[in-house]
């Protein structure tokens, strides 16, 4: 027995020393590969422009970013997290519901608590400026709608932990709703109303498990219940083939929250979506308007035309919910513009002259409805 620990005891300072050399072997040999699991931009080291006080903590934590086992650890760490002990290893950002559900925290968790809530003073504000697009548009000959895209929470609030859906209250979405319908003629689409009633229909699911997002499959929802509304106004609006869709959940995907988690290709779902029988849209020559560099910068703009191009036109200015409704709602148009303008949801003055649409749709994610104070109604024009 004394041997053994004799043994033990003169290998311990070598494994120590081998810990401590190998992350900086490794950040040259790449034995272990380091990967960007974190759906997120590495922290980047200070540099000359760098305030003094900033850099000592700039340093650290670029280096802990660049850490050679960083990915490695953290998966390892995931992984031990949703197996062993189902809790999330980021709390602050992100939680675990039951049956691989997972949500995101901060502005979507108050949205769905109704924590987040509108002053009297801002519903008026916002009110104020969406008027105002909308009589200058109608001047144009252009109608104007505001679509509200629900967080998972609105939808699947049930696969939460008890003590969070409990928690659930009327929220600013519901006071934004109520205000511009009763004291404005803004054309309000509620979408958490349209996804609610095809869930309570049956309808297969609409948002992912492991991503913030809705899946295809919601987006097409989504599409519909925007187009039904706008061929109020626009009857020769073809909507036919926007029914003959096929449900398909072939693929495992994993989402970026489970990005976020270190979890990707660990946390998988089948991804569900609609798939249209036919196609009568294809892609064509972007407008040259100059693209702000922003975390979605390559989704800036989508331009597609239709067959027929005799339909009217529509400008959709939305985040990034919006992406995978616009293969299903430029079906129903003749051209469809569609801009994601760094969640500024703003009145996209030269886009509207440049493009003369037929209408507009703003369309935005409830847990960003404040975006729409971060300008005042008259700087848009």
């Amino acid at each position: 027995m004394k041997q053994e620990l004799n043994i033990i005891q003169r290998f311990l300072p070598l494994a120590f020393g081998l810990s401590l050399l190998f992350p900086w072997i490794n950040a040259f040999t790449a034995w272990v590969p380091r990967q960007n699991t974190e759906n997120r931009t590495p922290a980047a080291f200070p540099d000359r422009k760098t305030p003094l006080a900033s850099i000592p903590g700039r340093f650290d934590t670029a280096f802990s970013d660049f850490f050679s086992l960083r990915s490695a650890l953290m998966r390892l760490y995931g992984t031990a997290n949703l197996n062993l002990f189902h809790k999330s290893p980021i709390p602050t950002m992100a939680y675990l519901g039951r049956d691989g559900w997972m949500y995101i925290t901060r502005k979507e968790l108050a949205t769905f608590d109704g924590s987040m809530r509108f002053r009297k003073g801002e519903l008026d504000s916002i009110g104020v400026k969406l008027l105002r697009r909308e009589s200058y548009l109608r001047n144009r000959n252009c109608r104007f709608y505001l679509a509200i895209a629900p967080v998972k929470q609105s939808v699947y609030p049930e696969f939460q932990p008890a003590y969070i859906r409990n928690l659930e209250a009327p929220n600013r979405s519901d006071q934004l709703i109520q205000y511009l319908r009763s004291k404005t003629r803004i054309q309000v689409i509620d979408l958490r109303a349209a996804l609610r009633q095809a869930k309570k229909a049956g309808a297969p699911r609409m948002f992912h498990k492991t991503d913030n997002h809705w899946n295809r499959f919601g987006a097409w929802n989504a599409a519909v219940a925007m187009v039904q509304r706008v061929q109020h106004d626009f009857p020769d609006i073809e909507t036919a083939r926007l029914w003959r869709i096929t449900v398909d959940s072939s693929v495992l995907v994993s989402g970026n929250i489970a990005g976020m988690m270190a979890l990707s290709g660990i946390a998988r779902e089948p991804d569900v979506t609609a798939v249209l029988g036919e196609h009568h849209t294809h892609d064509t020559t972007l407008f040259p308007w100059p693209v702000l560099p922003f975390a979605n910068s390559w989704e800036y703009q989508i331009r597609k035309v239709n067959r027929d191009r005799n339909r009217p036109k529509v400008l959709f200015i939305r985040d990034s919910f919006g992406s995978d409704v616009v293969p299903y709602l430029s079906e129903a148009f003749g051209e469809t513009v569609a801009l994601f303008d760094q969640w500024q949801y703003g009145m996209n003055l030269k886009q509207v002259h440049d493009f003369q649409p037929d209408a507009v749709i703003l369309m935005v994610v409830e847990s960003n409805l404040d975006h729409l104070l971060s300008q005042t109604p008259f700087a848009e024009f």
